[in-house]
């Protein structure tokens, strides 16, 4: 539900809050299997979708590599 969110709020946000928001989930991948976002989902694939097109997106809107 909060990538979907964020997803919309997509063309208002700023290139800062872009890059803050890549940093956030640069730390979440990041972070051990144990404490993974996928571990708690009921749905951890499509998860998984909404967050690699929200961060291609994001990566396409601001140029980020």
């Amino acid at each position: 539900m909060k990538l979907a969110i964020v997803e919309k709020l997509m063309p208002v946000i700023t290139k800062k809050q872009a890059y803050q928001l890549m940093k956030v989930f640069e730390e979440v991948i990041g972070n051990d299997a144990n404490a993974s976002i996928f571990r708690a989902n009921i749905n951890p694939l499509r998860l998984g979708l909404q967050l690699y097109k929200l961060i291609d997106d994001i990566a396409n809107a601001f140029g980020y590599s």
